[in-house]
């Protein structure tokens, strides 16, 4: 065996990692804590089937971390996978969506926006965030549109109405701290980087 090579029982260690890190996060969440930290995740350059084997060396660090303890994983797995079909949504954040049928003429026109969160139950609502406003909206009155195209910024690629307005809002707040006295930015940077938005 090679010195870069991990053994099993790294391998279950590490899964050990994620599980403990889950359940801190988890036990210090509140309900409306922010989404942000996934939602830029969208932007994040990767290469191309990264994500996949990222994701399927965890779920292979798990089996390895249930074997040693004397788990089922594939009991583990099944109840995972039931929980996720009750709590799964047909929209997600960063899906562009415009009001539906009575929703659309109410306002007049179909107003587009983008999901920011869901949040599931029998009816599930989403938090949709229109150029004027941010507000909970019932399944019913939503439908898909066009996705946000695509733009590259001093921030990085963009590909989300939410994240370019974000970064508006930061440039915005950065212009007003450097008018008010503030330390200003130094020349050729932002404060805030593509890769302070991956969570």
């Amino acid at each position: 065996m090679s010195g870069g090579q991990l053994t099993n029982g790294q391998r279950a260690a590490h899964a050990l990692d994620g599980i403990n890190a889950h359940a801190r996060s988890s036990a210090q969440q509140e309900p409306g804590m922010s989404e942000e930290r996934f939602f830029f995740d969208f932007d994040r350059d990767t290469e191309p089937g990264t994500d996949h084997a990222r994701l399927a060396d965890l779920l292979r660090d798990l089996q390895h971390y249930a074997s040693r303890r004397g788990l089922d994983f594939d009991a583990a797995f099944a109840a995972a996978r039931r929980d996720y079909e009750v709590q799964r949504t047909t929209y997600q954040p960063g899906d562009a969506i415009r009001l539906a049928g009575d929703a659309a003429a109410a306002g007049g026109f179909p107003l587009v926006g983008e999901i920011i969160k869901a949040r599931p139950g029998r009816l599930p609502e989403y938090q949709v965030e229109f150029i004027t406003r941010r507000q909970w909206i019932a399944e019913p009155e939503l439908e898909a549109a066009p996705r946000f195209p695509g733009i590259v910024t001093r921030f990085g690629q963009v590909s989300s109405a939410h994240a370019a307005r974000w970064c508006f809002i930061q440039t915005a707040r950065q212009a007003k701290e450097a008018l008010s006295g503030a330390s200003p930015p130094k020349p050729g940077t932002s404060g805030i980087s593509p890769g302070s938005w991956t969570r």
